[in-house]
């Protein structure tokens, strides 16, 4: 489309271009920032994940050097 735009002449057709090509990238801005913040969430729960599960094998190691 952007060579399209560059190559015509035609005002009314370079009008019509530039409307798709400014809702194709602003769908893709979209499309990047929902993917960016699903792996940002993703990311944190991993995390939040890894907490939880170190405490509780600290803690059963704890637990199974206190019994006999």
């Amino acid at each position: 489309m952007a060579r399209r735009y560059k190559e015509t002449e035609s005002m009314s057709v370079r009008e019509e271009l530039a409307k798709k090509i400014s809702v194709t990238d602003l769908v893709q801005i979209v499309a990047a920032r929902v993917f960016v913040q699903k792996l940002a969430t993703y990311i944190s729960v991993a995390l939040t994940c890894r907490k939880f599960q170190r405490k509780a094998l600290v803690k059963a190691l704890s637990f199974s050097k206190g019994s006999p």
